[in-house]
Formats: C-alpha cells, sequence, structure tokens
C-alpha cells in the first residue's frame, strides 16, 4: 500500500480525526463510514489514524459501498466515504458499519464529539475553519479542553502558539518579539486567508493603531520590518507627547516631523496612518525590546541589535527622510549626532571658559551616555566619560598654592595623578570621527595645564632636595604622607609587619596613574585598602634622581642612598635593619625577581609560592617589571592595565589572601609616556638627565644629597615634552611628579583591624564624579547627624579632605539624613521594620550590606529622583567606584523581590535606577499610584 497524501484536504483532515476518536472507543469495529455531499476527485489509498493506517475507499454508489465490505479481511479495518444516504445503502450494510450509521461531516458537531465537551464558546460560532484546524490538533494529543465547555481564551491560546506566539493577548513588545523569527511570519502566511484574517483581528486587539499597523505589515508579507520601524516612530514621533515619554497623545507634530510620518505611512505601512499616541507606543516596545536584548550581554543579541538599526536607517533612506535619524535614541545617526554635540559644546567650553556651560556639557554627556546603543560604542562612550572629567578638572578653582614640596606631591595624588590616568585613556582610545577636533583641542590644554604645574613642581623638588629631603615619623607617630623611597621599609613595611604578615609589591617604573587603575581592579576582587588614620589621603614614596632603577630600587630595598644592581637587592633586602626587627633571624626578608616567578604560561614558582604561604616569614618582596618592561617599546600604544595583565599576579594576590598577608604596593619611580617629545642630544646621563651644566627651557638644575650624580649635581627635564634618547613608550629618570611620586598603597584581604590604619578609601577629586554645581561650590552645607553638629568622621578629617567637603557637602554618615522625623526616615524606617524585607534578608543573608549602606544608598537615590551614576553612588558612600559595583549587585540581591527590578542598572550610562513604587508595592504593599502621589 502506498502512503497518505499530505497535505490532506480539509474534509479528509476532519474524518481522519473523528475515525480517530471512534477508533479510541471501538477499536474491535472493522468498517467506519463517511457521508460526503460531494465526493473528491481522489484520494489516498490509505489514511493514518492516529497511530494507524487504514484502508481508505470512495464509494460512489450502493455497489461500490458492498464491494468494499466485502473485501475486508478478519480483523481488518476499512474507512468508507461515499455520497449515498443511508436509505440508498439499506439498512444490511449501514448495520455492517462502525456505529451502525454513516457519520455526517459536521464541523462543529465533530470537534464536540472529538473533544469531549459540551458547549462551545459563541464567541467562537463565527469562525467557520475553526473545526477544520482544531480537529487535526486534537487527533495529534496536542490539544484537550480543560472543562467541558470549549472557550474562546483557551482556543487563541493554542492557536497563537501555532504561530509562535506563547501568550492569547499578546501587547505590542510580544507583537514585536513575534516578528523577529522568520518561522513566526512564515506560519503566519501559511493560515487559510479566512483564519488569517481572524488571528490579525486578534492581534491588533487592543493594541491600538501601532498594533494595527504591525499585523498590516505582517499581512503584507513586511512584518520582518516591524521593529526597525519601531525605531524610527520613536525618533519621528519624540517630540510630540512629552518627549516620547508617554501621554499627550493629542500634542500635535511640527510641520516637519508631520510631513516625515507622512512619507513613513504612504512608503513603509503600505498607507496605514500612524498617530502621535500610536507612533510613540511603537518606538517605546521597540526601544525596551532592544533594551532588553541588549541588557543578556550577549554577542549574538548585540549583532541582532546592530542589524536592526542598521535595517532602520535603509527604510528611512527609503522613505527619504533619513535627517530623522539624528533624532533617534536607538539609531547609528542618532548617537553619532550626540557625538558631535559633545564635542561642539566641549570646543566652545575650551574657547571661552565659562562655569555656566559645565552645565551644557554635562547635560551632551549624558544624552551620548543615555543613547539605546551606547553599551555597543564602549570606546566613544568611555572616551566622553574622560573628556568630560578633564573639562571639569580644567574648570575646577585650584588652592592657591603653598609653596611646599609636600603641598606639591599631595596635589599629584589627590588630583594630577587622576588627570594623567585620563589623558592616558584618551591619547590613543579608537572615538569617533566627531569627538576628534574637541580631542585634540582638550589634551593640547590639559597638557599645557601640566607643563605649568611639572615646572612648579619641579622648582620645589629642587628646594626640597637641596634642603636634605628626608624625613622619619612626626611626634604624633603619624606617618609624613611623603616619604623619601629610601625610608619606606622601615617607615611604612616594617611597622605593617609587625601587625601583618606582610607582601612587599614593588612594581618597577609603575606611575600613580596606573596604579589607580589596578586600585580599582584590586577592589572589584574584594581587597581593602588601608590608610594611615589621620591622614586625608593616599601616602606617596618620593624617588631619588635619577629617577632610575639602579639608584631607586637598590635604594629602596637597601633602605639607604645608594646606587647598585639587582644581584645586590636580595642580600640588601634581607639584611634590613628595620625589617629583620619586623620578623626573624631564622625566618628573614627573601625578595624574588621577575625571573624567579617562573615563565609565561606557567604556574607560580614553589619557591616563591611557599614563601608567600609561610606565614612565619613576617616579610616576603617581589619585584614586578612589567610596567617598566613596557617602556622601552616604540610607539604610541598606551596599554590598558589591570591585575589579569600582569603574568602571574592574579595568583600572587590569590596566595596571599589564602594566608592573611597584607600587601604593601609600590614603585622605585613612575615615567612619563611619549607625547610627541622633543629628542636633545647631550653626551652622558639617560632618557630624561644629564650631567651638571647650565638648564634649559623644560629643564632644571637639581643637586643635594638625594642626587645620586657626580658631585650630587644634574640637570633634569621636568617637561613632558623633552627627552635625551631614542623614542620609546615611555621614559624614567626626570623631575616630572609622574616620575619622582609613586604610590605607597596599603591593601588587605580581610575585615580584621590594623593598628593606626583605617578602611576610608582615598578620596577622589571632587571633579572626577561629580556635577559641575557641586564642582562651582553650590552644593548646600553637610545636615547635621541624628545627634546634631557634624559627624565624628567630618571632625577627624585633614585639611584637604575638608576643602573637598567644602566643596560638595554631604552628611558622611548615610544614616544620618534618614532619621526619625525626615520623610526619607519615615520610609526607610518602614522598609526595614516590613516582614518582606526581613524575609529577603533571611533568605539572601547579610551581603555584607549593613543597614547604614542600605540606607544611605537609598536615600541617595531618592534625593536624585531614583537615579545616581554609579561614580556618584560611590563617592556618597564613601567607598571606591570598583567597590560601589559589588554593594550594588549586593542591594539588588536584597531588594528585588522575585526578580522585580526594584534597583536596576544602566549599563550604558552607569546609572543606578531606583523604582519607589514597585519597592512601595513590594516592600510595603501600598499601590504604586498612592506612592507616586506621596
Amino acid at each position: 500500500m502506498s502512503g497518505p497524501v499530505a497535505p490532506l484536504p480539509d474534509d479528509l483532515r476532519m474524518i481522519a480525526a473523528l475515525a480517530t476518536e471512534i477508533r479510541r472507543k471501538r477499536p474491535a469495529e472493522g468498517a467506519i463510514g463517511f457521508h460526503l455531499p460531494h465526493l473528491p476527485a481522489s484520494a489516498p489509498e490509505t489514511l493514518l489514524v492516529g497511530a494507524e493506517e487504514i484502508r481508505f475507499a470512495l464509494c460512489p454508489s450502493p455497489l461500490a459501498v458492498r464491494a468494499e465490505l466485502a473485501e475486508i479481511p478478519n480483523g481488518g479495518a476499512l474507512i468508507l466515504v461515499t455520497d449515498r444516504t443511508d436509505r440508498e445503502l439499506g439498512a444490511d450494510v449501514i448495520a455492517r458499519l462502525a456505529q451502525r450509521r454513516l457519520h455526517r461531516i459536521e464541523p462543529w458537531a465533530a470537534l464536540r464529539e472529538r473533544l469531549g465537551v459540551q458547549s462551545i464558546d459563541p464567541r467562537l460560532r463565527h469562525f467557520a475553519w475553526l473545526p477544520e484546524v482544531l480537529l487535526p490538533l486534537s487527533a495529534e494529543g496536542g490539544f484537550r479542553p480543560a472543562t467541558q465547555v470549549l472557550e474562546a481564551e483557551e482556543v487563541w491560546q493554542v492557536l497563537l502558539d501555532r504561530v509562535g506566539l506563547l501568550t492569547a493577548r499578546p501587547d505590542l513588545r510580544d507583537l514585536l518579539v513575534w516578528t523577529t523569527e522568520p518561522a513566526n511570519l512564515a506560519a503566519f502566511s501559511a493560515l487559510p486567508p479566512d483564519a488569517q484574517g481572524a488571528h490579525a483581528a486578534r492581534l491588533g486587539e487592543g493594541n491600538g493603531g501601532a498594533g494595527a499597523a504591525i499585523v498590516h505589515l505582517a499581512l503584507s508579507g513586511a512584518g520582518s520590518d516591524a521593529v526597525a520601524i519601531g525605531l524610527i516612530a520613536e525618533a519621528l514621533f519624540s517630540a510630540a507627547g512629552g518627549g516620547g515619554g508617554g501621554g499627550g497623545g493629542d500634542i500635535p507634530l511640527d510641520a516637519e516631523s508631520a510631513r516625515a510620518v507622512g512619507r513613513l505611512e504612504t512608503t513603509l505601512l503600505r498607507g496605514v496612518a500612524l498617530d502621535p499616541a500610536a507612533g510613540r507606543a511603537w518606538g517605546q516596545a521597540a526601544s525596551e525590546l532592544l533594551r532588553t536584548r541588549l541588557a543578556e550581554a550577549d554577542g549574538q543579541a548585540s549583532a541582532w541589535a546592530e542589524s536592526v538599526a542598521e535595517q532602520a536607517e535603509r527604510l528611512l533612506a527609503k522613505a527619504g527622510i533619513e535627517p530623522f535619524g539624528a533624532r533617534g535614541n536607538w539609531l547609528p545617526a542618532g548617537f553619532t549626532a550626540r557625538l558631535a554635540r559633545f564635542g561642539a559644546v566641549l570646543l566652545d567650553q575650551l574657547r571661552t571658559p565659562l562655569p555656566e556651560r559645565l552645565g551644557a556639557v554635562a547635560a551632551a554627556a549624558e544624552a551620548v551616555r543615555s543613547h539605546g546603543f551606547a553599551s555597543l560604542r564602549p570606546a566613544d562612550v568611555s572616551g566622553v566619560r574622560e573628556m568630560h572629567r578633564l573639562a571639569r578638572a580644567l574648570a575646577t578653582p585650584a588652592d592657591a598654592p603653598s609653596g611646599s614640596f609636600e603641598a606639591a606631591v599631595g596635589a599629584y595624588v589627590q588630583a594630577g595623578a587622576f588627570v594623567d590616568r585620563s589623558r592616558a585613556a584618551l591619547v590613543d582610545a579608537p572615538l569617533s570621527t566627531p569627538l576628534a577636533p574637541a580631542r585634540e583641542a582638550l589634551l593640547s590644554a590639559v597638557s599645557s595645564a601640566r607643563e605649568g604645574e611639572n615646572r612648579r613642581f619641579a622648582e620645589q623638588l629642587a628646594g626640597w632636595f637641596e634642603a636634605e629631603g628626608g624625613t622619619t615619623a612626626e611626634p604624633s607617630g603619624h606617618l609624613p604622607a611623603t616619604i623619601p623611597i629610601e625610608q619606606v621599609m622601615s617607615q611604612v613595611a616594617a611597622p605593617l609587619a609587625e601587625l601583618k604578615p606582610l607582601l612587599v609589591l614593588v612594581l618597577d617604573g609603575l606611575s600613580f596613574p596606573i596604579f589607580l587603575e589596578l586600585a580599582d581592579d584590586l577592589a572589584a576582587r574584594g581587597w581593602q585598602e588601608r590608610t594611615p588614620e589621620g591622614s586625608a589621603g593616599r601616602l606617596a614614596g618620593i624617588a631619588l634622581l635619577p629617577s632610575v632603577t639602579e639608584v631607586c630600587r637598590t635604594s629602596l630595598f637597601g633602605g639607604e642612598r645608594q646606587v647598585g644592581n639587582a644581584s645586590g637587592e636580595k642580600a640588601a633586602f634581607s639584611a634590613h635593619p628595620a625589617l629583620l626587627r619586623a620578623g626573624s633571624l631564622a625566618y628573614p626578608p627573601v625578595l624574588f625577581h621577575k625571573g624567579d616567578f617562573g615563565t609565561a604560561g606557567t604556574a607560580l614558582a614553589p619557591d616563591v609560592r611557599k614563601a608567600i604561604e609561610d606565614e612565619a616569614r613576617r616579610v616576603v618582596g617581589l619585584v614586578v617589571n612589567a610596567v617598566d618592561d613596557q617602556l622601552p617599546k616604540g610607539g604610541q600604544l598606551v596599554p590598558r592595565w589591570s591585575i589579569e595583565r600582569i603574568r602571574h599576579l592574579s595568583e600572587i594576590l590569590a596566595v596571599a589572601a589564602a594566608v592573611g598577608r597584607a600587601i604593601l604596593i609600590t614603585a622605585d619611580h613612575g615615567h612619563v609616556l611619549e607625547r610627541e617629545s622633543e629628542l636633545q642630544r647631550h653626551e652622558g646621563g639617560g632618557a630624561r638627565h644629564r650631567p651638571s651644566g647650565p638648564a634649559g627651557d623644560g629643564e632644571i638644575a637639581v643637586r643635594g644629597p638625594r642626587v645620586l650624580a657626580e658631585g650630587g649635581a644634574l640637570v633634569v627635564a621636568w617637561s613632558e615634552r623633552l627627552r635625551y634618547s631614542m623614542v620609546q613608550s615611555g621614559y624614567h629618570g626626570g623631575a616630572s611628579p609622574q616620575e619622582v611620586v609613586v604610590p605607597l598603597s596599603v591593601w588587605v584581604a580581610d575585615d580584621e583591624p590594623l593598628a593606626g590604619w583605617h578602611s576610608a578609601p582615598p578620596p577622589a577629586p571632587i571633579w572626577w564624579n561629580d556635577e559641575p554645581a557641586a564642582i562651582l561650590g553650590k552644593a548646600v552645607a553637610a545636615p547635621p547627624s541624628a545627634k546634631g553638629g557634624t559627624t565624628a568622621r567630618a571632625k577627624s578629617r585633614g585639611p584637604a579632605e575638608e576643602r573637598q567637603s567644602s566643596l560638595f557637602a554631604r552628611s558622611a554618615d548615610p544614616s544620618a539624613t534618614a532619621s526619625a522625623g525626615s520623610p526619607t526616615g519615615d520610609w526607610l524606617a518602614a522598609l526595614f521594620a516590613s516582614p518582606v524585607y526581613a524575609e529577603q534578608l533571611a533568605r539572601t543573608g547579610r551581603l555584607g550590606l549593613a543597614e547604614a549602606t542600605v540606607a544611605g544608598a537609598l536615600e541617595a537615590l531618592a534625593e536624585r529622583g531614583g537615579s545616581l551614576t554609579l561614580a556618584a553612588l560611590a563617592r556618597r558612600l564613601e567607598v571606591s567606584e570598583a567597590r560601589v559595583h559589588l554593594l550594588v549587585a549586593a542591594l539588588q540581591r536584597r531588594l528585588n523581590v522575585e526578580g522585580f527590578a526594584v534597583l536596576a542598572v544602566d549599563p550604558a550610562s552607569e546609572t543606578v535606577k531606583l523604582d519607589r513604587a514597585l519597592l512601595a508595592a513590594q516592600f510595603l504593599g501600598e499601590n504604586p499610584a498612592a506612592e507616586e502621589k506621596r
């Protein structure tokens, strides 16, 4: 026998479905008869009935019926179809048929019998095509009603599922998701005309003009354009109804936009009209779909979003309305326009610096960050962030110089190093063309300012060096903020080793800007930076001159001013008197150079690991040459630095953390980067120093006991634009703060106290994170604490921290402004007292979150209307910018009940967003609308 023909005609599908039900109830029946008023011209020899293949016969006469019945073998089965009536066939023939009758194909009755229901929802009765669709589904076991009534909603769920929709009442976003799959549109197009029309009406139901337009696109075979057209609608209708923010559907479009909408309707929508409310709704749904997909951080999703945006721009061109792409929040042209706007505003500020223009620069930067495609353009977004920072730095009023070398070092540590970090990030960043002129002008302005600062620094350094330039701990026991490199082991390392086993990590050539990058990475890994009590910021080491390895590193390890090499450093370190006193003669300090660590691609050498793991050995030193090794390489490449980038460092940190070692990160000297420098040839000396003599432009003559050269005198370069050797990536040996000032930074991997050291992170400069108003000193004074007056931490601030507080006043205690009686305190107190919050606390654990931290974060967000950048939140909570990511992740686990986004992070704009209405609904049981009024 041959197999069944596919696809079967509608009548035969219903016959197969009914026959399946009859065979299920009466499997012993041999012949099943069906009556059709009109027989098909042809039919298959067999019909698949359930899992059985049964002989099938068309019988145009009573004689044909009798002949087919006579041929049924013992135990065999037959399905026969005839156009004859029961009377014409005769009672004896009818008696031989299943259920002793001819079954008539009355679709609704057949459906009712097949599904075993007593009634059918009247709303389904006008769909004449429905039984033909449902009968085969029920025969295949794919559909069985839940009750004795065939409900319309249940049926639509099944029908829409067949074309790829998972809900019986899709909204606009569901429709757009549906159009992204070609298989869904193909299944929709394959529906019979009547069924397709009914499906279209259902899909558009409740979705207004936008839903009707999307369905019309699907009907016309252009459904795959729906998301792209939604992005175009977002651009066209953003000006009406409050900037695309919803509401205001009666606000008319301007004449130019109205003409563009007309082109959209005639060219892309096949004549369907789209009013502003529908256009905004379509645009919002398309935007939300892209935002959700991009939040998945999936490369495939990003590629899809890119392709949709490109498709939208092609459709804009097709409609002849390309200029409107610049308005779009999700179109490449819109992102490019925002970059151009930022560049133009920044150039205006650089040409004619005015305080009030900083607000325009900030708004233009925020517009770039908030563009939907910002996450797909990380280089440009990062570039705008750094350019905005530098613009704020240039506009920040400088403190009157005190004339002291220590003040100049503090200014570099607390601000200048941050400037250099941003400069390095900008120099070779692959930015889009619209940013190029502003970057060039900005870097030029910053470099000019840096030249003046470097000159003043060098003058103060020369005086300090000539006057001995060495100091010891203050009588109070507090460490001075500026420590000569040769005193680091005795003044910092040895006292630390008495408190805790210590790892001294010396990164040869490490500049402060690179250290700032590594510090962020360390904080993100859970390490905590500690700073000396009584200090306003980080400690700084001061290199000797010339600021080269054989002078500075040897003096660092030996504890006295000397010139040497690596071979003598190990012995000098192991014999350092202060370090020996902190440990023991049995376990003296031990030093390893990079060659001791092991080769690339291998694990840390066993003897290095063993030394770090041995807690009896109080001090272990490691020399890492990753930075210094990079400098001789030619070219303009400025690498981004991280823990992973430095060979073996991640493993070293893990071993140190496991045994509870504190880490002192420092360097022997820093370096300046190549910035189109000028070559001056001299006999003797190095890349940035030469024998004593008259100093020229960009140079200074330095003498004194801290100058380790013949006669105790040198001429050194302070200008970044000067070098005495072949071109390299960077240079050292000179007198700029980049070369002379090195970090002295202490880190721990646990919360154990270190006597004399506290965990408050060193402050970043005010312009690094904050708003222009704060830079201009317009912030209001800090509110008092709950007990009145200033907080304890505010009282202990040093002078530099006090100056920053006056620029950006705030409460140092996050819980202080959540005191009883204040509006903020009321809702926070209610939150902490709610049973749901208690359940979350029990379910997720403490997560390292003190109640004051939660209160401080929520208060800060509430004060800014529910939105705050990660950087600003970090400053408010007094944590590092890297550590705030961990805190926000913990807050999300605490607050996002059952996955609802009470607290969300927009990765493109690096913004934390608090949904107060949702928080009230989830934790306090309040109606969101009521919360909004509140």
